[in-house]
Formats: C-alpha cells, sequence, structure tokens
C-alpha cells in the first residue's frame, strides 16, 4: 500500500538504511514510487548523509512514465537542494522534467530549478526552458517561471533576456494575477543591479503598454520608480 510505503521510506531513512530504501523503491508501482519518494521529500534534513543517495532515486523517479513518481522526483529535488545536498545529478532530469508534457510536472520542475539554481552547476539550458514557461498556456507554470527566474537573479545569474517575456506576463488577461506579481518580483530585482538593467526594463516596459490601472502593474510601475529616486 502507499501510505505504508511513505512512512516505511520516512523510517528507513532515519535508520540509514540504503540498500532498503532502494528495494522498497524498486519494488514499488507507480503508487507506491510515489509515496516513497514523497516520503523522503518531507523533512529532507532528516539523515542527510543519505542525500545523495536519495537523489539518484529521484533521477530515476523522474524518468518514470508516471507522471506523479516525476512529480515526487521534482519535490526531492527541491526539498534536498534547499539542505545543501549536491543536486549535480539531478540537473540533466530537471531539464528535461520542465519540458514534461503534463503541466503539474513543469509547474513543480520550475520550483525546484528556482530552489537549486544557487548551487553552482551548468543551469543556462534551464533558464532558457524557463523564459519558454512564461509563455505556457497552463494556468499556473508561468507564476512558477517568474517565481524560479527570481530565484536565478538573487543566485546571481543574469535573467536579461527575460526581461521583455516577463513585462508581457504583467499583462494578465484573467482574474488570476499571481503570474504578474511573481513576474514584478523578478524583474524589481534585476532592476536593482543596475541603471542599465532598469533602463533595460523600462525599455520593455514602454513596448509593452502595460495597463497602468491594474494594481499589479501600478505598484510595479510605483517601485519601479522609487529606485529610480535612490
Amino acid at each position: 500500500m502507499a501510505s505504508k510505503a511513505f512512512q516505511l521510506a520516512k523510517n528507513l531513512r532515519k535508520k540509514g538504511d540504503l540498500a532498503g530504501l532502494r528495494k522498497l523503491f524498486h519494488n514499488g508501482d507507480a503508487a507506491e514510487k510515489t509515496a516513497v519518494l514523497d516520503g523522503l521529500a518531507g523533512n529532507a534534513n532528516d539523515n542527510l548523509e543519505m542525500g545523495p543517495a536519495i537523489i539518484q532515486l529521484a533521477t530515476e523517479g523522474a524518468a518514470h512514465s508516471s507522471h506523479d513518481v516525476r512529480y515526487q522526483a521534482c519535490q526531492v529535488f527541491q526539498q534536498l537542494g534547499a539542505y545543501g545536498v549536491d543536486v549535480t545529478a539531478a540537473v540533466e532530469p530537471l531539464l528535461t522534467l520542465l519540458h514534461d508534457p503534463v503541466a503539474k510536472v513543469r509547474r513543480m520542475a520550475a520550483y525546484a530549478t528556482g530552489n537549486v539554481c544557487k548551487q553552482r552547476l551548468e543551469w543556462s539550458p534551464h533558464l532558457t526552458a524557463l523564459i519558454s514557461l512564461l509563455r505556457d498556456k497552463d494556468l499556473y507554470v508561468p507564476e512558477a517561471a517568474a517565481r524560479a527566474l527570481a530565484d536565478f537573479s538573487r543566485a546571481k545569474f543574469d535573467i536579461g533576456p527575460a526581461v521583455s517575456t516577463l513585462v508581457k506576463v504583467l499583462k494578465p488577461d484573467q482574474d488570476y494575477d499571481e503570474p504578474a506579481k511573481e513576474a514584478a518580483k523578478a524583474l524589481l530585482h534585476f532592476a536593482r543591479k543596475s541603471t542599465q538593467n532598469r533602463e533595460r526594463v523600462r525599455a520593455a516596459v514602454a513596448k509593452a503598454r502595460l495597463d497602468p490601472e491594474h494594481k499589479v502593474v501600478q505598484r510595479f510601475l510605483d517601485k519601479l520608480q522609487e529606485l529610480d529616486a535612490r
């Protein structure tokens, strides 16, 4: 049962029983594999010495035919990466997951990539993929991509190539405005870095013809103006 696999995975990690954990994962069906990864993503700081081996299990899950397993693999990358576990083995799987056919997997892959990009690995292809996800037709994927790009900026990556697309996300065409809020955060962080960056953002804003009456746009423009006054 999946619930049993969830608890067993947590217990095996605490005991440091890597062989038992691998056996549990490899012998399980899709639901049990999902539960194992779910259990390993929770309380991610438990027994961090097992972190690299858990990341390796998640890389196997990232290639599974079940989208639920792939989704939980992203969760493992995100949670363990936050505690400094080396995610080198996850770099290529995450890039593949950013192009996953299932929207919720793309969304979680974006969140995970943003969370681990502070590790100095090769993330350039992921940056390009995140820019593409800003145009995703799913309601929630652009929000995750914009948040990840803000994380990239905080990790000292140049998100300049994303500016024009981020500005377009500031033009919400429906009531859900979280993608616009996240895009504003990414743009403002980029703009704070230099006068040149602010000019680049302003040029993109001028071309986009944003609605200044929209509350998110109005707040963004006000904060952008404040940066010039500093």
